[in-house]
Parts: structure tokens; C-alpha cells; sequence
């Protein structure tokens, strides 16, 4: 990880990006945007470009740092704003596109693909198909160990939700039930993760979580929602929300908040005992 040196520039101030700039473990040089030129002749393994609302970096700088750096990964994080660049603003070429509340996740696993010397998701060619971003998809081994055995209780509202987070979960050893298939009267106490599907942090959600709360209690709570904003974050962590998973969702960014959710509660029963 010593050797990773990452270039950060945009609005990486913005309260958007507090945590997940705040976390960085490796060297990072942080300018802003209009002297972004005065810092390219350094050795990077990745460009972060901080953009809080649409259209705040130009594709001239863009085209400038590839010329420049042209092996070296561009990723634009996304902040709560920029949710519809792609419908109605000018999304940016030749760059990897990551909302905010996905960061952690997808940086992670950048690190561990530099760490072990291999071709990163983010060098892949902004080309590549979905099934070239896919092919090699195989459960991580620490993950599927620290997940084997775990029992998932999954409230979607459609079946087919269900079913298609439950086949995830066996490349995993994890069961899983669905919650609406379930009587109110049935014990619901063999629950080692809760999964909560919705839209948004919607009345209806946490109404959802706070009933599944009350039948399952001291088990963490996952909610997965479409693009979830500061104030959603906000709102779910104060009923008891542990992590929130974006969707669209790859099964790493599913199930790393579950394994870190199991964990952290591990740690937190065996202080309690």
C-alpha cells in the first residue's frame, strides 16, 4: 500500500466526500481544480476528481490528464446532486463514474488489486462490457469464510427481489428467508443480517424497518435503496440502519457491509459479555 499514491482535486472539501476522504490509508495530494496542472508530473496509480453537482469539471481537464497521464485510472466521485448526469446533464468521456455512497467499497477493492499486482476493475477500458466487468467473478475467499453459515432475512417486496439476492448469497453459504412470505406469529430469532429492499427512505421503508426491528432485535440492518442521499443516511442510521447499499449493486458492495455489519456486532457482544 506504500506505493499507491492517489491525485484528489474537485470539491473533495464538500460535505459530500468527508468520510470517504478521510479514510485514505495511502499518500494523497490534494489540489483544486483550477491548479490541478501544477501537480501531474508526480508518479500516480489513480486520479479522483470530487464533483458536487453536475457539470462542475470540465472535459477539457478530463482530455488534459489523459493526454498527460494516459495509463493512469480517472475516477469521478459522484456527490448526492449528480444523481441524473447521465439522463439530463453531460456526463463526462474517459473516466469511471462512482456515486459516494460507494466509494468505500470500490476503493477497497482498487487496493487490494494494486496490492496483488493485478490489472484494477478501474484500468479496465471504459469500452468493456458489463460481462467483461463481470467474467471473472469469483466470492472472496475471506468473505465467504466470515459469511459461511449466516442466516439472512430479506424483506423485498417483490418475490423476484428476493430470489435474486438469495441466489447471490449462496456463491456465499448464506440462507436466506423472505420476510413477507413469513407470519407475524413466526419466530424470527435464527437472524444473523437483516436485508431491507426499498425505492427511498420513504415512510413506507422505515415503517418496514421498524417493525422487522421489533421481531428481530440486536440483529443489523442493511437497507438497499436507489441512490440514497446525505439526509436518507441520516435518517436511517437514527432508527437503527447499520449500512446502506446502493442499487445497481455488484455482489462485493452487498456483501462487504454484511460481513463488516457481522463483525462490528461480533465485537459488540463480546465487550458487552
Amino acid at each position: 500500500m506504500s506505493t499507491l499514491h492517489i491525485l484528489v482535486s474537485g470539491d473533495y472539501w464538500h460535505d459530500d466526500f468527508r468520510d470517504q476522504f478521510s479514510s485514505i490509508d495511502c499518500p494523497a495530494t490534494m489540489v483544486p481544480l483550477e491548479r490541478i496542472e501544477t501537480a501531474i508530473d508526480r508518479d500516480y496509480q489513480l486520479i479522483v476528481l470530487a464533483q458536487s453537482r453536475r457539470d462542475q469539471i470540465p472535459q477539457a481537464t478530463v482530455d488534459g490528464l489523459r493526454a498527460k497521464m494516459p495509463d493512469v485510472p480517472i475516477v469521478v466521485l459522484l456527490g448526492s446532486w449528480c444523481e441524473g448526469a447521465n439522463r439530463s446533464g453531460n456526463p463526462l468521456i474517459g473516466v469511471n463514474q462512482v456515486p459516494w455512497h460507494q466509494w468505500d467499497s470500490r476503493f477497497e477493492k482498487f487496493c487490494t488489486q494494486i496490492r496483488d499486482g493485478v490489472k484494477s476493475d478501474w484500468h479496465l477500458p471504459l469500452t468493456a462490457s458489463v460481462s467483461d466487468r463481470v467474467r471473472d467473478f469469483t466470492p472472496a475467499v475471506n468473505v465467504v469464510e466470515e459469511l459461511s453459515g449466516c442466516r439472512v432475512l430479506v424483506s423485498a417486496q417483490q418475490r423476484s427481489t428476493f430470489e435474486s439476492i438469495a441466489d447471490l448469497l449462496k456463491f456465499y453459504q448464506c440462507t436466506s428467508r423472505w420476510a413477507e412470505s413469513l407470519a407475524h406469529s413466526q419466530p424470527t430469532d435464527e437472524v444473523d443480517v437483516l436485508l431491507v429492499d426499498g425505492n427511498t427512505a420513504s415512510e413506507e421503508l422505515v415503517d418496514r424497518i421498524l417493525e422487522l426491528n421489533s421481531r428481530c432485535e440486536d440483529v443489523p440492518v442493511i437497507a438497499m435503496l436507489n441512490f440514497p442521499r446525505k439526509q436518507d443516511m441520516g435518517l436511517l442510521s437514527e432508527i437503527g440502519v447499520e449500512e446502506v447499499v446502493s442499487k445497481p449493486f455488484t455482489p462485493d458492495e452487498l456483501v462487504i457491509p454484511m460481513s463488516r455489519a457481522t463483525r462490528n456486532r461480533t465485537t459488540k457482544d463480546s465487550h458487552i459479555a
